[in-house]
């Protein structure tokens, strides 16, 4: 089997290249077919299958982002990898993560505006020094 990325030779049934040790076939994320390392569409249904490798950097900044509670970042991230590995665990993943944070944040703003709307101040103490 020859390595569509370096293109050396390995024996019959070989998982990864001897060479460059890249996985001599990828799974297409879209129908699970198995592809030639260097293919750029799925030979079963035509997936994109150039685009994974950004569509794991733009998983990795959403995942930053959200450790970093830069929420708008994340979905922006999350837009973006979608369109090229829809269904990847972690965009689901993250798409769950995002949408508890959101759940929880209005949560939070409407009983503050139903205190508001109630007239149900709090108090605050100034410290003057």
């Amino acid at each position: 089997m020859i390595c569509g990325l370096c293109h050396t030779e390995n024996p019959a049934g070989a998982a990864t290249c001897s060479k460059c040790e890249k996985p001599l076939t990828i799974g297409c994320p879209s129908c699970k077919a198995q592809n030639d390392n260097a293919a750029k569409k799925c030979v079963k249904c035509g997936f994109d299958l150039s685009k994974m490798d950004l569509a794991l950097e733009l998983i990795d900044k959403a995942k930053k982002s959200l450790l970093e509670k830069k929420i708008d970042d994340v979905a922006q991230y999350l837009k973006e990898a979608k369109l090229y590995w829809p269904h990847h665990p972690d965009v689901i993943t993250l798409e769950n993560s995002l949408k508890e944070f959101s759940d929880r944040f209005g949560t939070i703003i409407s009983a503050i505006s139903q205190d508001i709307n109630n007239k149900k101040f709090r108090p605050v103490r100034l410290c003057v020094p």
